[in-house]
């Protein structure tokens, strides 16, 4: 996919987030752009119940055991996710030259930090470190028992 057409699926995510969240998202964007010289892009926005619950299963067997650690997404269930309800998004690295879109080569602890600067709580900072997800703060603090600040 081309960087253009990247950063329309980016802004498509973005337009799916909650009111209160959108500004962030975009702030969140272009502060790292400025202050990193590195292009995000929005990878996951809402999603509805039937998508977590699908990634939830992922790495699990039919008991809800993880069987496959490294295949694990999410420890949220359907109905726990702050992304159910556009209280969420999740980030990557865009490159420019190609499209192309990477999670290993980005200094999450800048992002990070620049999402808690602009007025976003970060996954980076969880019991279970979910680096490139960031949500509404005032959002309930995961819905899943297992994800705490």
């Amino acid at each position: 996919m081309s960087f253009e057409s990247q950063l329309i699926h980016s802004s498509t995510r973005i337009a799916s987030l909650s009111l209160r969240l959108r500004p962030l998202a975009w702030a969140l964007m272009g502060a790292v752009r400025y202050r990193l010289g590195v292009w995000l892009v929005v990878t996951q926005g809402r999603r509805n119940h039937e998508e977590q619950g699908a990634l939830w299963a992922k790495g699990r067997d039919g008991a809800g055991n993880i069987v496959a650690p490294a295949d694990v997404v999410t420890y949220a269930r359907a109905g726990q996710s702050n992304h159910e309800y556009g209280e969420a998004f999740d980030v990557a690295r865009l490159h420019p030259e190609d499209g192309r879109v990477s999670w290993d080569d980005l200094d999450w602890g800048g992002v990070g930090t620049i999402g808690e600067e602009v007025g976003l709580r970060w996954g980076g900072r969880w019991q279970h470190k979910d680096r490139p997800h960031f949500e509404n703060p005032d959002a309930p603090i995961a819905r899943s028992p297992l994800v705490s600040a």
